[in-house]
This record gives structure tokens, sequence and C-alpha cells, in this order.
């Protein structure tokens, strides 16, 4: 059921509802032919559903592909490409800069705080910088 389909029969099934309701607050119930139309009106309400709901999941189905395919084709995680790090290295060098070394490392890598801050720090260590 497409889209426009849906809209018109929900409108269908809007107007047919309200005229059963309308029909029973005047004859104080639902019976006879407004317990029909009421009837329908549901049924229309329930096939609308169920497409959506058909829709939704291969939606989700298509996105959930998309995003495996995705990961599928992302590049192992390899280390930043090392005049990036030499970057980091010599900022982490500079007295009172280690914090803002820790900052670029992160906004470089995509490590979080605690990933970056060690990353940072082994560095030092490794080239014999202060940690």
């Amino acid at each position: 059921m497409k889209t426009p389909e849906m809209l018109h029969r929900l409108k269908l099934a809007s107007a047919m509802l309200h005229t059963a309701y309308y029909a029973s607050v005047a004859n104080h119930g639902i019976d006879g032919p407004e317990e029909e139309v009421f009837d329908e009106g549901l049924k229309i309400v329930d096939e609308v559903v169920e497409a959506l709901r058909k829709r939704l999941y291969r939606i989700n189905d298509r996105l959930v592909a998309k995003a495996a395919e995705k990961i599928a084709d992302a590049p192992n995680a390899e280390p930043p490409e090392q005049d990036k790090m030499a970057e980091v290295l010599a900022l982490a060098k500079v007295p009172g800069q280690k914090i803002e070394a820790i900052k670029l490392c992160r906004e470089l890598t995509g490590m979080g705080l605690k990933e970056s801050r060690e990353h940072v720090e082994s560095l030092l260590a490794a080239k014999g910088g202060d940690a």
C-alpha cells in the first residue's frame, strides 16, 4: 500500500468512524448500520496500521543492512599518521600544553579522553619526554 493510498484510506476510515459515532450518540448506542460502518472503519485503520508496520520493518532491515555494509567496508582502526602524532608529541613536550596535546589527540583519532591521555603519555614515555 503506497503512502497516498494509506492517507486516503485513513481519511475514509476517519469519516466513517465519525459518522458512526455521531449516529450512535443520536441513537444512544451503536447498533444496526452504524455498527457496520464503525466496524468497517476500524478494519480500514487496522489494514493501514499493518501496512505501516510492514513498511517500518522493511526500512529497518535496509538500515541495518547498510550499517553492516559500512562496518564491513570500514578500514581497520589504524593508528593516525606519524606526522600527526609527531605534532601531538611536540605539543605534549611543551610545558603546560599536555592538555592541549590530549585534546588534539582526541580530535585526530576519535579516542575518548582516557584513551587519548594514555596515548599521549605513552608517546612521551617512548620518546623520552615527561609523562
